[in-house]
């Protein structure tokens, strides 16, 4: 019906007012069937499993191997996998994982294969984008890689701990069936499975730990969610790396320091200068503090003082890797982990 039949009399408006709602009805299905596909189009390329194994090794270091199905059905296009050089964990100070030898084990006869580093992340590249041979069907691909300092102390320095995104945040497509096996030097104490958006605690599908073994399952994991496993280990199985606290400006505080170098106001030779007056000033402010509490008595009640510390953070863990950890363990809330599409 034309616009200018509603617009022009009532008559009209009222002989033709079922058919108007039949028409409105029909176009709104119309509209409903064309808005479907895309839906289902962005649903069809996922990961239908992702398989990891995790080696933890008497050093240290964390050795990984993922096994991921992508399934493309009609959609097509370049793999990407985001492996993440830095992180914080438990929400601590921003860590540099000592990301090492990524390496693609098995293209599955894709060509070409990239391992490109990208300031904070190494991305893997399979597949040509926007090429003739594009990803159809289904597809299994195997990336390696380590993690030198992905462990950290737990509740105290011989309690080694790692907390680590199995499916990180950052995928942009679903990822599903996922297992995630952990291997260790010492027996598995305790363990903690989360999966959901970031911070949340509702646990994983299933988890088990068995001596010096875990595995842990979960059905899916949404785009922006995350499913982060958290185990502490047998006291002194594992060497604790020294962690690497990454500055704002993206280099890493090892390498800011170099001997006794002037650092200005409050650097070595600022305290160096000016300690003995310093230390003269507080003896003056002790005694003239003690003399004026034998006249008054002084305060009563507690007692106030400086001290150096951290809080404690993540499930049963301790520090968040040295940075300072707090909020207890979640979600999206361990190192590594990264995304893809």
């Amino acid at each position: 019906m034309p616009p200018t039949a509603v617009v022009n009399g009532i008559p009209q408006i009222i002989r033709r007012r079922t058919r108007t709602i039949a028409g409105a009805a029909a176009a709104a299905l119309l509209l409903a069937g064309l808005a479907a596909p895309p839906a289902l189009a962005e649903e069809t390329r996922r990961v239908s499993a992702f398989d990891a194994e995790f080696e933890v090794a008497k050093g240290g270091a964390v050795h990984v191997r993922e096994t991921l199905t992508y399934t493309f059905g009609s959609d097509s296009g370049q793999v990407n996998r985001a492996i993440p050089h830095t992180g914080s964990i438990d929400g601590g100070g921003e860590l540099d994982f000592g990301l090492t030898g990524v390496e693609v084990e098995d293209p599955d006869g894709v060509a070409p294969v990239d391992v490109v580093e990208e300031g904070d992340q190494t991305s893997v590249l399979i597949g040509d984008e926007g090429g003739d041979d594009q990803l159809t069907g289904t597809r299994t691909f195997v990336i390696s890689y380590t993690y030198d300092r992905l462990v950290t102390h737990g509740t105290s320095d011989a309690d080694p701990r790692l907390f680590i995104d199995v499916v990180g945040s950052g995928w942009s497509i679903p990822v599903e069936d996922v297992r995630a096996e952990f291997a260790a030097p010492g027996e598995v104490l305790e363990t903690a499975c989360y999966a959901g958006p970031e911070g949340s605690t509702a646990a994983c599908s299933t988890e088990s730990a068995d001596g010096t073994g875990a595995t842990f399952e979960h059905a899916r994991v949404d785009p922006g969610e995350a499913m982060s496993v958290e185990f502490a280990l047998e006291p002194g199985s594992v060497e604790v790396p020294e962690p690497v606290h990454v500055e704002s400006d993206g280099t890493d505080s090892s390498d800011d320091f170099d001997g006794f170098e002037d650092e200005g106001w409050f650097g070595f030779h600022f305290w160096f200068n000016w300690f003995p007056y310093i230390w003269i000033a507080m003896v003056v402010l002790v005694i003239v503090m003690r003399i004026r509490g034998g006249r008054g008595g002084g305060r009563r009640g507690g007692s106030s003082g400086i001290g150096f510390g951290g809080s404690s953070g993540g499930g049963f863990g301790g520090g968040g890797g040295g940075g300072g950890g707090g909020g207890g363990g979640g979600a999206g809330g361990g190192g590594g982990g990264g995304g893809g599409g």
